[in-house]
C-alpha cells in the first residue's frame, strides 16, 4: 500500500505509528511543518492495519452531551494556574490519586510538545496551559493498551482527533478508560510557532512556554519562572494567525468533531459567552466549559463535584461563545495566500503580508489609546 487515507483528511493523530507491526510508518513534515505518516515501503507487508485504524478511514462515533456545565476548581491557586478553571486539574488529580495515569501534553526540552504518561502527582503541573501547536502522541496509544491490559484507570487528554485515534487503535471501549477531548479551533505545527521566535531566544535555556498569563493571551519562555522572552497579542504574529485560522492542518478546516455531539467521555474548554454575571464577574480568573458525554463521564464528574464550583448550563450557551463547537475554522483567501507565499518569505513577513490591514488597525488603536 502507499497511503492509509485522503492526505487533507490526516489528522496525524499517529494511530498507523502505533499500530503498524513493521515499524514501518513514519512522520514527514509539508512545507507549513505538519506532520504526515510515510510509508517505508520496503517493509511494509500490506496488513493493512494502518489504515484500518485510521479515523479519518471512518465515520466519527460522537454523543451528544447528557449535561452542561460552568465550572472551576475550589483551589485558588489551582484556578489561576490553569488555563480555564482548573477541571482538567481537578480530574487528572482524582485518577493520579486512586493510582491511575494520565495522559496529557507536555512541554519538553528542547522544545517539543509531546504526550506524555503522567503517574506522579508532583508531575500533574507539566499538564497545565493551553499549548496552541500540535502535540506529537508518539507511543502513548501503545502505552495506553498495556494500562488498560494492567487494569490502570487510563485519562487521556488530547483534541478531538486524538482522542479518535486512541480510540481507533484500541478498537474497542474500555471500562477503565476516561477521554476527555478539548474544543479546538485548528491545530498550527510546532515548527511554525519556533519560526515565529527569533533565534536568538531560541537558544536560551527555558523550561516553560506559555500561550496566556493572568491578563489574557501573552507568549512568553521562562527559565525557573524567570522570564527569557515575552510578547502580547497585539505582537504576537503566531497568535493572530491561530486567531484567524491562517495556518492549520487541511483536516482541521473540515473537522467532523466540531459539532456539539462530542468523541470523548468530557468535553473541555473556556466558557466564552457566559451570560449570566452573577456566576463570576471575573473571567479573568477562569471558567471551564465542561460537557458531559458519557455515563463514564457523568461518574467521574459526579465525583469531583465536591472540589468543584458549579453551575449547570444549556448547550445553547455553551455554543454561542465557542463557534468550534458548531462547525470548523474556514478556510479563507488569507490561508490560501499563507501556504502560496510561505516558506519563500520569512515567517513574520508572511503573516503581515496575509493580515496587514488586521496588524494595521492595531497599531492605530495602540497609538490612540497612547495619545
Amino acid at each position: 500500500m502507499n497511503s492509509i487515507c485522503e492526505i487533507k483528511l490526516c489528522t496525524g493523530c499517529g494511530s498507523c505509528i502505533n499500530i503498524c507491526p513493521q515499524n514501518c510508518v513514519t512522520m514527514i513534515s509539508d512545507s507549513l511543518g505538519h506532520l504526515y505518516p510515510y510509508i517505508i515501503e520496503e517493509k511494509c507487508i500490506d496488513c493493512f492495519l494502518c489504515s484500518d485504524s485510521c479515523p479519518s478511514n471512518h465515520a466519527p462515533l460522537l454523543q451528544k452531551p447528557k449535561s452542561v456545565w460552568a465550572a472551576w476548581s475550589n483551589d485558588d491557586e489551582d484556578r489561576l494556574s490553569s488555563s480555564s478553571g482548573g477541571v482538567a486539574s481537578v480530574l487528572s488529580s482524582y485518577v493520579v490519586n486512586k493510582g491511575g495515569v494520565v495522559y496529557g501534553v507536555v512541554f519538553e526540552k528542547p522544545f517539543t510538545l509531546i504526550h506524555r504518561r503522567i503517574s506522579n502527582r508532583n508531575d500533574l503541573k507539566l499538564l497545565k496551559g493551553s499549548k496552541y501547536a500540535q502535540a506529537d502522541t508518539r507511543n502513548t496509544f501503545k502505552n495506553v493498551l498495556k494500562d488498560l491490559k494492567n487494569n490502570f484507570l487510563v485519562m487521556y487528554i488530547g483534541t478531538p482527533c486524538q482522542i479518535a485515534g486512541v480510540k481507533a487503535y484500541l478498537k474497542k471501549d474500555y471500562e477503565n478508560l476516561i477521554t476527555v477531548d478539548l474544543i479546538c479551533h485548528g491545530v498550527p505545527s510546532l515548527h511554525l510557532l519556533k519560526e515565529s521566535i527569533p533565534k536568538r531566544y531560541l537558544e536560551k535555556e527555558f523550561d516553560i512556554i506559555k500561550f496566556r498569563n493572568s491578563t489574557g493571551y501573552h507568549f512568553s519562555l521562562r527559565n525557573n519562572n524567570l522570564l527569557v522572552y515575552d510578547r502580547i497579542l497585539s505582537d504576537d504574529y503566531f497568535l493572530k494567525g491561530f486567531f484567524t485560522s491562517l495556518f492549520f492542518r487541511d483536516s482541521c478546516y473540515t473537522c467532523p468533531y466540531a459539532t456539539t455531539a462530542r468523541v470523548a467521555d468530557i468535553t473541555l474548554g473556556d466558557f466564552w459567552g457566559l451570560k449570566d454575571p452573577i456566576i463570576d464577574v471575573s473571567m479573568n480568573k477562569g471558567i471551564s466549559l465542561v460537557l458531559i458525554n458519557s455515563q463514564k463521564g457523568a461518574i467521574l464528574f459526579d465525583e469531583n463535584k465536591h472540589f468543584l464550583s458549579l453551575y449547570q448550563r444549556t448547550i445553547e450557551e455553551a455554543v454561542s461563545g465557542n463557534k468550534q463547537l458548531g462547525s470548523p475554522s474556514k478556510r479563507t483567501l488569507r490561508s490560501k495566500l499563507f501556504r502560496k507565499i510561505y516558506p519563500f518569505m520569512q515567517f513574520n513577513t508572511a503573516v503581515c503580508i496575509c493580515l496587514w490591514e488586521i496588524f494595521l488597525k492595531s497599531k492605530l488603536n495602540s497609538f490612540l489609546n497612547k495619545s
